[in-house]
């Protein structure tokens, strides 16, 4: 769904009279101008849909952020303000909400005057498509703030500043109505290239069953720091049984989905899970839903290199920087287990040190594909993108011929996201960002599964088939035999296999894992591969920090102007 610039033209026509005030549900609507100009026909209402994808990078296309907030975990990002995170999510979900149910209000009007039975089809296809993207914002929202505002139409002014949060059971319910609508409209697939990386039948079913999984997790596991939220054991059971029932639809082998090369390892030297991230494979059958980015010159690009790149590399930032605790992760491919932690210190000769190249020798290919560390060389581009440089090797604490790190911090920098192909410049890049992939559904199903019935031949093949990748060897089933130690394997792949996509935070929120992560109640220090000081995580961590790392603040300016919006208990 690439998009030429006559489109893009029209398309900021449409974000232009859908635009957001700042706060109150981003009310105008300007519902007149849109019938009266746009949605007449057809390719008017194409148009308006293609708005709404756009409007969706607002709130997901900085996804991988979360996975840095309020403290680094396995990513730091320098400069981070968490309070503006919370605030922006808020707005700018409400902001792709408000065209979403604008445009469902025009279609739904459109359907009623279609002539012909295929006219209506479409039409109704259309609706699905909007009614999957307003399903995403709303199950994301859920997520972050519990209880929430709740609308399927545009407000009115007077509506927008007195309307109620609505209990989560009630917002996830409708959600699900969305999905269904969704799963009951969509196709398969499409046939014309124009329309690849639409939503489909397929990616509806994933994120409902996502939902189904969190929803299970939450009855589970507790969500105390929502009103009235009550755990409950059969819930629990009940959810896992639908997640799974959606997941065995995505995974039926008539839609022919599979792992990027089939989940070879390919080259150490560019490993197939690298490649798996550049223009040329992203729409490969292993992924089902992302956004859509295309460049250059249309408005339409990616930042993915400033954020995760480096000044040699067209001059990235490098505000993305792996820490060491994802690099004591990944495993050893002759063992399949862990290798002992890396000794933070500044010896290069250092048997098993930070700052000694062959420390990070024979892993997980996932992390020659992710990470790079001294020793390790990138092309350098020249900032407009239009010219490959030379190879650069990174030497943290030298940038005296090597690679310009800028002032990260942590001693390592990123190679994944980072563009090693020219033709681009550094926010007009063409990558689309995944926000479902096969694995997700894979892992989301073994833990589905291993919940209700405990590890089995098939999980421990799915699970393996995703450690292939790394060129590691299989589990051992022995050892892996327990629910618990079973959901440890899951959990393991899970975060090596999303570095940096945005799911970390998500987990560990409904695993209720935070505290074990930050070492509760001590906290821990983030030092560099010099063993520098960077941040203090998590030290003298009162009764409210966690609660609040569970679940976000409503934004206080939209509380001052509507005096019927409640405040999440942690914040009060």
């Amino acid at each position: 769904m690439k998009r030429s610039l006559r489109d893009i033209l029209l398309l900021i026509v449409l974000l232009i009279q859908t635009s957001c005030i700042d706060n109150l549900l981003d009310y105008p609507a300007t519902t007149k101008i849109s019938a009266d100009t746009f949605w007449e026909t057809t390719e008017d209402a194409e148009k308006g849909v293609n708005a709404v994808y756009n409007a969706m990078r607002n709130a997901f296309g900085l996804f991988y952020r979360l996975d840095c907030y309020p403290n680094a975990d396995l990513v730091y990002f320098q400069n981070a303000n968490s309070q503006s995170i919370t605030s922006d999510y808020w707005n700018k979900c409400y902001a792709s909400v408000n065209r979403a149910n604008n445009a469902i209000m025009q279609l739904r009007r459109m359907q009623g005057e279609a002539v012909t039975e295929k006219e209506l089809n479409l039409l109704k296809r259309y609706e699905g498509e909007v009614r999957f993207i307003r399903a995403l914002h709303y199950a994301l929202m859920i997520d972050l703030y519990g209880d929430i505002q709740y609308l399927d139409h545009v407000p009115t002014q007077e509506e927008a500043y007195t309307i109620a949060r609505m209990p989560i059971v009630q917002v996830k319910d409708l959600i699900f109505e969305d999905y269904d609508y969704a799963i009951s409209v969509l196709p398969v697939s499409y046939e014309s290239s124009e329309d690849q990386g639409r939503a489909t039948k397929i990616a509806a079913y994933a994120f409902k069953g996502k939902l189904e999984l969190f929803w299970a997790s939450w009855k589970k596991n507790g969500r105390p720091e929502v009103d009235n939220f009550q755990q409950s054991e059969s819930e629990a059971k009940e959810y896992y049984e639908k997640a799974i029932g959606n997941f065995k639809e995505v995974m039926k082998p008539a839609y022919n989905l599979k792992l990027f090369k089939d989940g070879a390892p390919g080259e150490y030297v560019n490993p197939n899970y690298l490649q798996l991230f550049t223009l040329e494979n992203e729409k490969c059958s292993e992924v089902i839903f992302s956004l859509q980015y295309g460049g250059p010159n249309i408005g339409q690009g990616e930042e993915f290199v400033k954020i995760f790149g480096n000044r040699s590399v067209l001059n990235g930032w490098a505000n993305m920087q792996p820490t060491n605790y994802l690099v004591n992760l990944y495993q050893s491919t002759k063992t399949g287990d862990y290798v002992d932690p890396v000794i933070l210190n500044k010896n290069q000769n250092q048997t098993n040190g930070s700052a000694n190249p062959k420390t990070y020798e024979g892993r997980d290919y996932r992390m020659r594909s992710t990470i790079v560390w001294n020793g390790q060389k990138m092309r350098t581009i020249t900032p407009d993108g239009m010219t490959i440089g030379d190879s650069l090797a990174f030497m943290f604490g030298n940038k005296n011929g090597y690679l310009d790190y800028n002032d990260s911090r942590t001693g390592y920098m990123f190679r994944k996201f980072v563009r090693q192909y020219a033709g681009y410049s550094r926010s007009n890049g063409p990558q689309d960002f995944y926000l479902m992939r096969l694995p997700d559904v894979w892992l989301m199903y073994c833990e589905a599964m291993n919940e209700l019935h405990g590890p089995s031949d098939e999980l421990y093949d799915l699970v393996d088939k995703i450690r292939g990748r790394g060129k590691l060897p299989a589990l051992d089933r022995n050892k892996f035999k327990t629910k618990e130690t079973f959901f440890d394997a899951v959990k393991q792949e899970r975060a090596i296999e999303f570095v940096a996509e945005g799911q970390r935070f998500f987990d560990l929120r409904r695993w209720r894992l935070a505290e074990t992560v930050w070492d509760y109640p001590n906290g821990r220090e983030l030092r560099s591969t010099l063993n520098d000081f960077i941040q203090d995580q998590y030290k003298n961590a009162t009764d409210r920090t966690f609660p609040r790392y569970y679940i976000y603040n409503i934004p206080e300016d939209e509380r001052v102007l509507n005096p019927n919006l409640t405040q999440n208990k942690p914040w009060l």
